[in-house]
């Protein structure tokens, strides 16, 4: 069975975080994170590309939803993940434009700037104010 696009940006991005984890420079909690990320990453199911989203065509409508919601990890200004004092790691449910967004954020390692045009908003507004007390 040949893989289809999402399928193989999922491997690769977990690749990604076990490479991250495997690391000895890598801190403890970014470590966290990766292996956070890994189950995110193991629980979405990738679209086949013959479902995928398909532009309007003579006034016809498109069809197809390539947009996913997930947990994000906050990190704080120097970029590394924010753990709580029980050791769990600070995180928020997210929208995002498509999987491949999803990845790039994985991947990126940054605190993400959470607007429409960058492909992530958070699903609720008021964890903003939280995020804002960890990231000053």
């Amino acid at each position: 069975m040949e893989k289809n696009y999402e399928a193989i940006l999922i491997n690769k991005a977990i690749f990604f975080c076990q490479s991250k984890i495997d690391n000895p420079q890598t801190s403890e909690a970014e470590k966290k994170a990766m292996n956070f990320y890994i189950n995110e990453l193991r629980e979405i199911s990738p679209c086949p590309d013959s479902q995928k989203f398909r532009k309007p065509h003579m006034r016809i409508g498109g069809y197809g939803d390539e947009e996913i919601i997930k947990s994000y990890v906050i990190r704080d200004n120097n970029n590394e993940p924010i753990t709580f004092s029980n050791g769990k790691l600070y995180t928020v449910k997210c929208t995002f434009k498509n999987v491949s967004t999803y990845i790039h954020y994985i991947q990126n390692g940054k605190q993400a700037k959470f607007s429409p045009q960058n492909g992530i908003q958070l699903l609720n507004p008021y964890d903003i104010l939280g995020i804002k007390q960890y990231t000053r």
